[in-house]
């Protein structure tokens, strides 16, 4: 079982491709009965370690091995399905990426973010 999950990385144009933002994970087994669209999650990416969340599974395998879900931040999902629509639909109706949208749709003090300060 995999799971594509939003990650607030620039990867491609925005908008131009429905996937673009979007990584196939693997589910480790122990995680496959809590989590379900809407979870934030931790992902390996690249050398970091990045909060996502997971917009849909698959059993397709990606053409390249997937790298497995590390852990849940919160127990409950953050966002609803009716969130991910619209926050998918906001994606590709005004270019932007995938995740920034459906960072409107976070409660309060949610996510992790890191702000550069000069």
């Amino acid at each position: 079982m995999f799971a594509e999950v939003a990650v607030d990385v620039a990867a491609g144009r925005p908008g131009s491709d429905p996937k673009a933002g979007l990584f196939t994970y693997a589910v480790p087994e122990p995680l496959r009965p809590l989590l379900q669209p809407g979870h934030l999650v931790w992902v390996p990416f690249a050398t970091r370690r990045l909060q996502g969340i997971i917009i849909r599974f698959t059993d397709q395998p990606p053409p390249i091995p997937a790298r497995p879900i590390e852990a849940l931040v919160r127990p409950h999902p953050v966002v609803t399905p009716h969130q991910l629509a619209l926050a998918c639909w906001l994606s590709q109706y005004y270019l932007a990426p995938l995740m920034q949208c459906i960072r409107l749709m976070f409660p309060s003090g949610v996510a992790q973010r890191v702000d550069t300060l000069l």
